[in-house]
C-alpha cells in the first residue's frame, strides 16, 4: 500500500479476502473509510454481502430438497442443442 488510503481494486480484493479470514485492523479501517467515499465499492461490498447470505440461505434449503441431482439425458441434449445453435 503506497498511500494510507487503498484504491478501488485493492479494497474490491481485500473485501474478498475479508469474506474468507480476518483482515488486520488497519486494512479493516482503511475499507471502511474508502466504502465511506465511494459508492461503487459501497455498492459490490453490500451485492457480495447479500449473494453470500443468499447462499447460506440457499443451502439451507436444498438438503429438504427433492430435485434430482443430475440432469436428464433429454435436458443434456437440450443443452448441446442450444450450444452448437449459437454463433
Amino acid at each position: 500500500m503506497k498511500h494510507w488510503m487503498f484504491s478501488c481494486k485493492d479494497v474490491s480484493q481485500k473485501i474478498s479476502q475479508s469474506m474468507d479470514g480476518q483482515l488486520p485492523f488497519h486494512h479493516h479501517m482503511a475499507i471502511r473509510m474508502h466504502l465511506l467515499m465511494c459508492r461503487y465499492c459501497a455498492r459490490f461490498y453490500n451485492q457480495l454481502h447479500l449473494m453470500r447470505k443468499m447462499g447460506r440461505h440457499t443451502d439451507t434449503d436444498l438438503t429438504h430438497c427433492d430435485l434430482p441431482a443430475k440432469l436428464s439425458p433429454e435436458a443434456k441434449e437440450r443443452i448441446k442443442e442450444t450450444l452448437h445453435s449459437l454463433p
